[in-house]
């Protein structure tokens, strides 16, 4: 079995590391004074073991919720964030966002054209539906509607489909 290289000699993490002395400059701010006798009443603990705390050793599981229920969710945070923070990578950071600049780019592309391309569409049918109206005869074979009547709105036909496509 391989061991893992993140440990160190005394099988210590370089995040538990981190989090013990997170725990050892805590209790020494709130115990400035004898610490070691403090928190060793405070927290029902040995005074060799709170003598470890302070040296940056982390605290078992059970005195870690001691001291969370006495200092709260500053504490968790305090102590826990080199187990939850990812090392902030400002190069690719600034790759992703030049990505996403673009694509963005590209869609509001996409939405003028194809807002163009429908404001021209409705151009062409309102060119056709004035030229009906402007004949004199509405749509073929449909008498002009009398004053104060809307004329019927001629179905567009559509082309046939491209050569050499079966069925839609």
């Amino acid at each position: 079995m391989k061991k893992s290289v993140w440990k160190d000699h005394t099988g210590m993490t370089d995040v538990t590391a981190e989090m013990g002395a997170r725990v050892s400059s805590w209790l020494r701010r709130e115990y400035p004074a004898n610490a070691e006798k403090l928190v060793a009443k405070r927290f029902g603990a040995a005074p060799v073991t709170v003598q470890k705390w302070l040296a940056g050793r982390l605290p078992d599981h059970k005195n870690l919720a001691k001291m969370a229920r006495e200092w709260g969710w500053r504490f968790v945070a305090f102590v826990n964030e080199p187990a939850v923070a990812r090392p902030y990578d400002d190069a690719a950071v600034a790759r992703r966002l030049a990505a996403v600049e673009a694509e963005a780019a590209a869609l509001r592309q996409e939405v003028i054209y194809a807002a163009m391309v429908r404001r021209e569409a409705d151009l062409v049918l309102d060119r056709s539906r004035g030229a009906l109206h402007a004949s004199g005869s509405g749509m073929a074979g449909t008498p002009r509607p009398a004053a104060g009547q809307t004329a019927p709105v001629a179905t567009p036909v559509t082309a046939p489909p491209p050569a050499g496509r079966v069925g839609s």
